[in-house]
């Protein structure tokens, strides 16, 4: 049985967009897994995972994980709190495309609420750009199946033209603001690379504002999937 598994995209341009969360006060150190240990990348996504519904990778063998972990063009970082484990990140180098993917990242349960979130991807980012030649960095946002998103407001609405059934429908969204699972949106709505639509709203994720709280907010510029109307 197939099943339909929508991914957005996260993008930022330049490091001046980060508004960098300050240093937890608790004793953390982020590190480059060097010797490659397939072991780790398994741990986390399993751990991790389990709160977003990460699955496609637990199908993997070890043979899987081991190929992935040692490509030359994917990095793991671990966050420990003094010599403890408490989250990680994955880079994916695509220096042909002048960008760096953030492909996985995230902190155990334990480590919710304690002000290492924003600190993590802020080190993420900016080791996206203290490469060479990199021009932007995009994060990855996996299945979201099961959670639920609720929209509090909608502004400046404006309508253009017709959504025919089967046409081509793309959303193109700008991150105004995000902090603490509360975010304001401005979207386009294309049909057919033609648009349609215009928008400002407001969306709360529940889940994200009682596990994963970032302290400062992030500027994005935001891509959709694809999607056919029908």
């Amino acid at each position: 049985m197939s099943e339909n598994i929508t991914r957005n995209y996260l993008e930022i341009k330049s490091i001046n967009a980060l508004n960098e969360s300050i240093s937890p006060k608790l004793e953390c150190s982020i590190n480059l897994v060097k010797p490659d240990d397939f072991q780790i990348n398994k741990f986390f996504y399993k751990n991790v995972g389990k709160k977003h519904r990460w699955t496609d990778r637990l199908i993997w063998s070890d043979s899987d994980w081991i190929k992935y972990s040692s490509d030359n063009k994917v990095e793991t970082h671990i966050l420990k709190v003094k010599k403890d484990l408490a989250g990680y990140f994955e880079l994916i180098c695509h220096l042909d495309l002048q960008e760096i993917e953030i492909a996985y990242f995230g902190l155990l349960e334990e480590y919710h609420n304690k002000k290492l979130g924003g600190y993590l991807l802020s080190a993420a980012i900016k080791m996206c750009f203290d490469k060479k030649d990199i021009k932007r960095a995009i994060n990855v946002i996996r299945n979201n199946k099961g959670k639920i998103m609720y929209l509090t407001s909608a502004d400046k609405l404006s309508f253009k033209k017709k959504i025919i059934p089967n046409s081509k429908f793309e959303i193109v969204t700008e991150v105004i603001m995000w902090k603490r699972g509360m975010g304001k949106f401005k979207g386009t709505g294309l049909v057919n690379g033609e648009i349609c639509c215009n928008a400002e709203f407001s969306l709360i994720l529940p889940d994200e504002i009682k596990m994963f709280k970032l302290e400062r907010s992030y500027s994005y510029g935001f891509l959709s999937n694809s999607a056919s109307i029908g």
